[in-house]
């Protein structure tokens, strides 16, 4: 389930990328633990050019919904990974990001407007950093402030025109031990989370040569064309999710929740999908709840309450009546407070493997919006992780609620088998 905030704006930083040749940079971050440098930035473009009747990739409504944000991950990789040459490693990331980039080529291209992308094979960022520490020594528990280091800047926060903007930035970290962390950071105006999994599972298997360039296995289904599900309109900007421009702290907090204490509260949810696609196709649903008297948070009826509107969301709705139900959500928030509740759970995030293993550990790198939480699976598929991201003062509230907090551990270490 996914709700937007109301009042949210665009925040700016500095440029992430500057022309189209490799530079060389020598900025380093320090964390509590450690510190990230990076070596070098490059610009990696699809292996074939787009062909021009594929040029223009239109946006649907959702995706016009979401055209201003980034969605933030990382994977650790460890095992046989750090018995190979880094520089060989990067070297078939690079060749093997550009043959996907073929299959996804709206992630090479740039927004031309609030209507579609222009799929010029201007490319993806790709970064290269070195990062102080063993991996193992990072997991227990993981360094969320030194996580932030392992993403790439987003492009949502650059001073770059939109047009200007990659929709796809790629950092490949590697620790002193010789293990390694991929972070993405991924346009959402043309990508949802499954769309994006599918994307990182599909250069996975390229970089392994289970998929080939004479494999039809992507040549199909994979850019669809969803505007005549949700036509595209002259979107109002106060209903685009953007980060906010707030002088508060935002904090946020990593919980694990066991999967026996969940298991009364799991709910399967399967419709039918291409297998590899990308694009956006999900819905806000809106659920209401009141508070205790006491301030208390009420677990049982908050889960309720969410089901509930889950399965109503299951009604279909054309074009108006959803932009008509996103506009109600705006005005009912003005007296109350919202908080968006969004799940990657049971996407193949586990399933990224370039040729040294799977994960030891995936997560959701740090968003810039307050008051949503976001849920990914366990590697082993009972648990799941949240994070949580609020203010700071409404983090320690939150972290005093016993009803919540009982059934969930705070930041718990990552093991590595041996």
């Amino acid at each position: 389930m996914a709700v937007n905030l109301k009042n949210i704006f665009r925040v700016t930083a500095s440029k992430l990328i500057t022309n189209n040749v490799q530079i060389f940079s020598k900025r380093s971050i320090k964390s509590a633990t450690s510190d990230v440098q990076i070596i070098s930035t490059e610009r990696v473009k699809p292996s074939l050019p787009t062909r021009k009747h594929l040029r223009t990739y239109k946006l649907s409504l959702i995706d016009q919904m979401n055209s201003d944000f980034y969605i933030p991950l990382v994977f650790f990789y460890s095992a046989s990974c750090k018995n190979q040459d880094f520089r060989k490693k990067s070297d078939l990331l690079t060749q093997s990001l550009a043959t996907t980039l073929t299959h996804y080529y709206p992630f090479a291209g740039r927004f031309i407007d609030g209507f579609s992308v222009d799929c010029n094979d201007h490319g993806a960022a790709f970064i290269e950093a070195n990062v102080g520490c063993d991996l193992s020594k990072f997991l227990q528990p993981p360094d969320m402030e030194l996580l932030q280091q392992l993403i790439p800047p987003s492009p949502q926060l650059s001073n770059l025109e939109i047009s200007e903007r990659e929709l796809l930035a790629v950092q490949v970290n590697l620790f002193n031990s010789g293990e390694m962390a991929i972070g993405v950071c991924f346009s959402h105006g043309v990508a949802d989370g499954s769309a994006i999994f599918n994307f990182m599972k599909t250069w996975g298997e390229i970089a392994r040569g289970v998929i080939n360039d004479n494999d039809n296995m992507c040549n199909n289904n994979i850019v669809l064309n969803c505007t005549s599900l949700f036509p595209p309109v002259k979107f109002p900007q106060q209903y685009q999710i953007r980060s906010p421009q707030s002088s508060r702290k935002i904090v946020f907090k990593r919980l694990l929740f066991d999967g026996k204490k969940i298991a009364t509260l799991k709910e399967k949810m399967n419709p039918p999908m291409f297998p590899r696609c990308m694009g956006n196709i999900f819905r806000l649903v809106r659920a209401e709840w009141s508070l205790a008297e006491d301030d208390a948070i009420d677990v049982t009826n908050l889960v309720r309450a969410v089901i509930k509107a889950k399965r109503m969301g299951r009604d279909v709705m054309n074009n108006d009546e959803y932009l008509d139900f996103i506009k109600d959500l705006y005005e009912a928030w003005e007296d109350s407070r919202s908080f968006p509740l969004t799940s990657v759970v049971g996407l193949p995030y586990y399933e990224v493997d370039f040729g040294w293993g799977k994960p030891v550990w995936f997560s959701l790198g740090p968003i810039l919006l307050p008051d949503i939480a976001i849920l990914s699976s366990t590697s082993d598929g009972e648990g799941i992780e949240a994070l949580v991201v609020m203010f700071k003062e409404d983090m320690e509230n939150f972290e005093q609620e016993t009803n919540i907090m009982a059934y969930a551990s705070a930041n718990p270490s990552i093991f590595i088998r041996k």
